[in-house]
């Protein structure tokens, strides 16, 4: 496919910057710390579940 029916079809072709930088900027700093707080989230439930585990254990030697 030559350049004139490529462009026919798709438009003019630029290319992108990455994603995140399309979003204006207090939308990726909401994004990037949120998942800062998701992944403080994962360890604590994590850790809860091991203690659970872990007493549970303890409970019923």
């Amino acid at each position: 496919m030559n350049n004139e029916t490529q462009e026919m079809l798709f438009g003019r072709v630029v290319f992108s910057r990455p994603v995140n930088y399309e979003k204006p900027d207090f939308i990726v700093r909401y994004e990037e710390r949120h998942k800062e707080f998701n992944r403080m989230n994962e360890f604590y439930v994590l850790k809860n579940k091991l203690m659970k585990r872990r007493i549970r254990t303890i409970k019923n030697p």
